[in-house]
């Protein structure tokens, strides 16, 4: 009987496990910015990184009508790895972010981890591992 009960509760804890584990995780933070423009928030892997335009993926915020400075994002159900969020306010509208040259963005951006670079950092330097739910990611995008 003892062992019937632990199989049992074995297999519930393996169910669940996979639940959990198809449910995915989420990835909350803010983004602060001092222009107007919508603000692009995008989610990528290592793959995306060097792909112009591609993303895993993408939330968009109005916020000329908004009045506001700084809006809160949340990606849901994403499964465990390695990502980075790359955000940026897009101040012609078009839909992407701008270089100078290729190399400068030259509309305000920001990444996760709060990397600082001038051009495009290494992906190393803005990803972090999503293994459980990621809160109060910064980013700001203000120049």
């Amino acid at each position: 009987m003892k062992k019937r009960i632990l199989m049992f509760g074995l297999f519930v804890l393996i169910v669940s496990s996979l639940s959990a584990q198809e449910e995915g995780f989420r990835i909350q933070g803010t983004i602060r910015f001092d222009s107007k423009g919508p603000i692009h928030v995008r989610l990528i892997t290592e793959k995306e990184f060097m792909k112009k335009d591609e993303f895993v993926e993408s939330l968009i915020f109005n916020t000329e009508k908004l009045g506001i400075s700084e809006v809160e994002f949340s990606f849901e159900n994403i499964p465990a790895g390695v990502y980075a969020i790359i955000a940026f306010q897009d101040k012609n509208n078009n839909g992407r972010l701008d270089h100078i040259l290729g190399l400068y963005p030259s509309e305000p951006f920001g990444f996760s981890w709060k990397a600082k670079a001038k051009m495009i950092p290494r992906f190393k330097d803005i990803s972090f591992d999503v293994n459980k739910d990621t809160r109060d990611l910064d980013i700001d995008t203000a120049r």
